[in-house]
């Protein structure tokens, strides 16, 4: 899938979009411009998490005295952004799949259909056995 004509990304910019897109099948006009937003926050976010590992977290301000650098608020803003789009894309964990307990009650109603299931040996249908090693 092509990026945006009017949004030009660059190499790495690129590549992040072309994983985000291969995290779904289907995208609409409008999400492919999202996501190669998505896709130049998160190059922005790397290239300051990346400054930051080189300079650190403290530089000096102009009296000389330690302060909390810069980036870190961009790196922060734009975590809290890339986030944001992730959730406007669904494609986060939550969105895919819903909350952790959600799950875990889906699983449960599917263990006890299982469990509830007539095992009749003309079902053409295989379950689990518990008795068999080889399932």
């Amino acid at each position: 899938m092509l990026e945006p004509n009017d949004l030009k990304l660059n190499r790495v910019e690129r590549v992040i979009f072309e994983e985000i897109i291969e995290e779904r099948a289907d995208w609409s006009d409008h999400q492919v411009r999202l996501a190669a937003f998505l896709a130049r926050e998160l190059h922005i976010v790397l290239d300051a998490q990346q400054a930051l590992q080189t300079t650190g977290y403290v530089t000096h301000n102009g009296r000389g005295n330690p302060v909390v650098h810069p980036l870190v608020r961009v790196v922060d803003q734009g975590i809290q952004r890339v986030c944001a789009y992730r959730r406007t894309l669904r494609i986060t964990a939550r969105a895919q799949g819903g909350e952790a307990r959600d799950i875990a009650r889906r699983r449960a109603i599917r263990k006890e259909q299982e469990r509830n299931t007539v095992r009749d040996p003309d079902n053409l249908i295989r379950f689990p056995n518990k008795d068999r090693d080889d399932d």
